[in-house]
């Protein structure tokens, strides 16, 4: 298990804009992909190629703000929890 001070240093080490800004989007991004797969998937298995790809289109181009706040929340999410945890670690080491 990692102590404290390990967890600091490898957060000091990548940086408040790996913290804040690209790990939140890579876990943001896959994971909204990774639904959006998953759907398409479901939709193959159900319906068909032909169908699927027309319901998926039409479902992506009338609810694409659905999506853009879904990943704009995740990112928001873990932006705020990795700031939470860059202050908790720097006032415990201090």
């Amino acid at each position: 298990m990692n102590s404290e001070k390990e967890i600091w240093q490898f957060m000091k080490a990548k940086g408040k804009a790996y913290n804040f800004i690209i790990q939140p989007l890579f876990f943001s991004g896959i994971s909204t992909i990774t639904m959006i797969i998953i759907n398409f998937l479901f939709l193959w298995y159900d319906f068909g190629l032909s169908k699927a790809n027309d319901l998926f289109v039409n479902g992506i181009l009338s609810g694409w703000f659905l999506l853009l706040f879904l990943f704009l929340g995740m990112y928001i999410i873990l932006a705020l929890l990795n700031g939470i945890r860059w202050i908790y670690y720097k006032k415990k080491m201090q």
